[in-house]
């Protein structure tokens, strides 16, 4: 078994878990009289493609050929269906050969990401929807068939063996359409990339296609935020003009001289600048805003979904009319005048749903997402959602150190998984706009709730997530957390646990026992200090039942890991180091990791501590090679500086 990519000295200190693993999965996978894709380093197969297939048919096939030769160094050549069907045929897509074998395929039903893996005598089948499932179909026969892992953009796990072979792939999902192997479990599936209020744009110098493509992230962000994943990767889920969009659907430049009341009357007065909130039951504004996502609808009519997006502010409408909707929709025993208990989200959907009802006789299916986010979070009474709405549900309140439905936060305040429930019984469908604030050097205390938040999300109905978002990738444990949550999106039913050490083995190779024991570490809120007063006082009084839970066992993100933590997290990277000296990979790893650490030594030890200088200067040092342009929304050189002044001492370059 080898490691495509590493180097000899990396090969020989690499831990055999991950390998031990992925090898009884694939040995598990084989009864007798499977296909044998190679054998002994050779093949007789062929991989054909349609005439016509398109751009991403095309690289599902090259994917395959390029991942069959790493593992067993047979070249397998692709073709196309204009010639006569070979003896042995891996067969992609809409091949003509489908008919002649007798394999009958409802194509509809596999929409845009469906796939079917199957074996019919001695040829293998991937067929799919368009644009995405022959090339998700040859990812998963890769990685669920055959152990192949894609952690980073540079670090892979290819199993190596010189013969393959494949069981018959007849069982099928129960869960799924007949004759569907698999799909993604969330239609929508988006970690998004990227830096606090300020991007940074390390993804977009070291983009890498293939990588997102093999993550099978379907999201709009990776367009908005980086650049466009092209048809030949599978292209993305399109939602233009998506976010908080009202100032672009009634702009104040064309309507607000003549019309202010078109605009929110907030504390006696029209506001008609920044990010503008909108008098949502004025009728002409439900028009005005109807023609211009007609306009957009027509510009752009392969979008998935359009959007409809409150402002990012609290100036909604006081006019009597906007008053008296809070009123019709706010719950019973529930105060109206206020956001945040119903009213002003049915204000806001019966909005919504007046331009889907005006846009549905031209584009009857183009769904339209809107969010609950904020003081529209919780859903309102007295009213559904137009069957085109899409309910974004927001829950920014919530903790990363406890699972979406689970803690006290969720328990005893919010109750995220009520709120999805009340959602689904009034809209089609409710997407999941998650968040991450887990921060690029902050401790990791989210990582072992990621794959239970997708769980959650997942069982109550939840169709799509956006993950809002996953801070400076490159430093800290920034592909792990993209590739937890990518691994989780597309099923959410995954052994986490296992495939958490899969990840560590190859990326950290002999540190991944220390790398493991500092995310456990982490995770235990008895290594931090208490919430501090001023954030617990938000939640509860001094003489609250749930303060002990709530200070002690809750909102890690808010808390400084305990001195005795931080040493024993310095005694854990210390180890790890050596482990990796003759690993350079992944002793870069290691060190990228590591600044987690070394930011917590910086901000929380006395500037006495002899270790802090040199930890500062080699923070600094490869925050800079790695292109940060900030350490924690701070730019480099004031950080720098913010350090040098603690410490005593010049923190050179």
């Amino acid at each position: 078994m080898d490691f495509v990519g590493l180097n000899r000295a990396q090969k020989q200190v690499m831990n055999a878990r991950a390998a031990t693993i992925l090898m009884l999965t694939f040995l598990g996978a084989m009864p007798a009289g499977a296909l044998t894709l190679v054998d002994e380093g050779q093949s007789q197969y062929v991989i054909v493609v349609s005439s016509d297939a398109i751009p991403a048919e095309q690289f599902a096939a090259e994917e395959l050929a390029l991942h069959l030769e790493q593992m067993s160094g047979a070249k397998l050549p692709i073709v196309t269906d204009a010639e006569p069907l070979p003896s042995h045929a891996v067969l992609l897509g809409r091949t003509r050969f489908l008919q002649e074998l007798g394999v009958e395929v409802d194509w509809q039903q596999f929409a845009k990401e469906g796939y079917l893996l199957r074996v019919s005598g001695d040829h293998l089948i991937i067929a799919g929807g368009q644009p995405r499932g022959v090339l998700y179909g040859a990812y998963a026969l890769l990685e669920d068939h055959l152990g192949c892992r894609w952690f980073a953009p540079d670090t892979s796990f290819i199993p190596q063996r010189k013969t393959i072979k494949l069981p018959e792939l007849t069982d099928l999902d129960p869960y799924l359409a007949p004759d569907i192997t698999g799909k993604p479990a969330f239609e929508y599936r988006d970690p998004w990339m990227y830096e606090g209020y300020v991007r940074s744009w390390w993804w977009r110098d070291h983009f890498a296609a293939n990588y997102l493509a093999r993550m099978r992230n379907s999201g709009t962000f990776i367009d908005a935020i980086v650049q466009p994943i092209d048809e030949r990767y599978g292209g993305y889920f399109k939602i233009p003009h998506f976010g908080h969009n009202l100032s672009h659907l009634v702009p104040a430049k064309l309507y607000a001289s003549e019309h202010p009341e078109y605009f929110a009357l907030h504390e006696g007065r029209r506001v008609t600048e920044g990010d503008l909130e909108l008098c949502l039951t004025n009728p002409d504004v439900a028009r005005i805003a109807a023609q211009t996502l007609r306009e957009w609808m027509r510009a752009e009519p392969d979008a998935d979904m359009f959007f409809i997006g409150q402002s990012d502010t609290s100036n909604h409408c006081q006019c009597d009319q906007c008053k008296a909707a809070y009123e019709r929709y706010t719950p019973p025993g529930k105060p109206s005048s206020g956001g945040g208990y119903g009213g002003l989200a049915g204000r806001n959907l019966q909005f919504v749903n007046e331009v889907a009802t005006l846009l549905e006789d031209e584009f009857p299916n183009m769904r339209i997402g809107t969010f609950a986010y904020g003081a529209t979070r919780n859903p309102p009474v007295n009213i559904t959602a137009h069957r085109n709405v899409i309910i974004w549900y927001c829950p920014i309140e919530r903790c990363a150190c406890h699972p979406l439905d689970r803690g006290p936060i969720n328990e005893s305040f919010y109750h995220f998984a009520d709120g999805i429930k009340k959602w689904k019984q009034i809209a089609r469908e409710v997407y999941l706009y998650d968040y991450s604030f887990a921060g690029a050097l902050g401790p990791p205390a989210d990582l072992l709730t990621i794959a239970p938040t997708v769980r959650a999300a997942w069982r109550l109905g939840v169709t799509g997530v956006q993950v809002n978002g996953i801070s400076d990738i490159e430093v800290g444990f920034g592909f792990l957390r993209y590739w937890l949550w990518a691994q989780s999106l597309r099923n959410p039913e995954w052994d986490a646990e296992q495939a958490l050490g899969e990840f560590l083995d190859v990326y950290y190779g002999a540190a991944t026992t220390h790398i493991e024991d500092f995310i456990s570490l982490v995770a235990n809120p008895g290594n931090y200090e208490p919430l501090p007063a001023e954030k617990a006082d938000i939640w509860t009084n001094e003489d609250s039942p749930l303060r002990h839970e709530l200070v002690h066992g809750c909102h890690l993100g808010y808390r400084r890991l305990t001195d005795e933590a931080i040493e024993e997290g310095y005694a854990l990277f210390e180890q790890a180091r050596q482990a990796t000296a003759g690993d350079p990979q992944a002793y870069r790893h290691v060190a990228a990791a590591r600044m987690v650490l070394q930011f917590a030594m910086l901000e929380n030890l006395p500037a006495d501590d002899p270790r802090l200088k040199d930890e500062a200067a080699g923070l600094l040092r490869l925050a800079k090679e790695l292109e940060m342009p900030r350490i924690r929304n701070t730019p480099l050189n004031e950080y720098r500086e913010k350090i040098s002044q603690k410490l005593g001492v010049t923190i050179s370059e």
